[in-house]
């Protein structure tokens, strides 16, 4: 993980097999839109974001969600109904965290930062990458008995106050009952 998205790190990293990421909050389409690409294997989930902004404006390159560009992962296994959704957020800094806003407990919220690798590379004025690898056990999943987990990407781009999502939730970008569904399958 060092933030550049490299074709023998991303099965190519093509465009046209990329997860688009352009919807907003209530799913109408917006540009400039954002592409990220999902893997897994049996020790972790790893997720990788392009993200061209207006380059009118500057990359806001605080660490603060909402003020600052940053892209987030949210995920849930809802096999069990005790299990939380699972926020987690990265800046073009570098900086990351883990958020218990959905109402995931603390424990739960610092337990899902548990050995992530998480970069951040400013490409240039317009655009920055990241890369994420979260690890299985940080996010309390099986990958062997759970097969399906809720969830949404969501990209913050300050430039034109924009909150795009790989779903529309109508609600908080980390609402993933709202969003998609994912298949752990091999």
């Amino acid at each position: 993980m060092d933030g550049v998205i490299s074709p023998n790190e991303w099965n190519g990293a093509d465009p046209l097999r990329a997860w688009v990421i352009e919807q907003e909050v209530d799913g109408t389409k917006a540009t400039p839109r954002s592409l990220a690409w999902v893997y897994w294997d049996d020790q972790a989930l790893y997720v990788a974001f392009d993200n061209p902004c207006n380059p009118k404006f500057p990359i806001r390159m605080g660490n603060t969600w909402g003020q600052d560009d940053a892209v987030e992962v949210a995920l849930r296994n809802p096999a069990q109904d005790k299990n939380p959704i699972l926020v987690l957020r990265g800046f073009p800094s570098g900086k990351f965290e883990s958020s218990d806003e959905a109402g995931a407990s603390p424990a739960a919220a610092k337990q899902a930062l548990q050995n992530v690798q998480y970069r951040a590379k400013l490409v240039d004025s317009k655009r920055w990458t990241a890369e994420w690898r979260l690890p299985w056990a940080s996010l309390g999943i099986d990958p062997a008995t759970a097969n399906k987990l809720q969830f949404n990407l969501s990209v913050r781009k300050t430039a034109d106050e924009q909150w795009l999502l790989w779903v529309g939730t109508n609600a908080c970008t980390w609402e993933v009952g709202k969003a998609g569904v994912i298949e752990l399958v091999k």
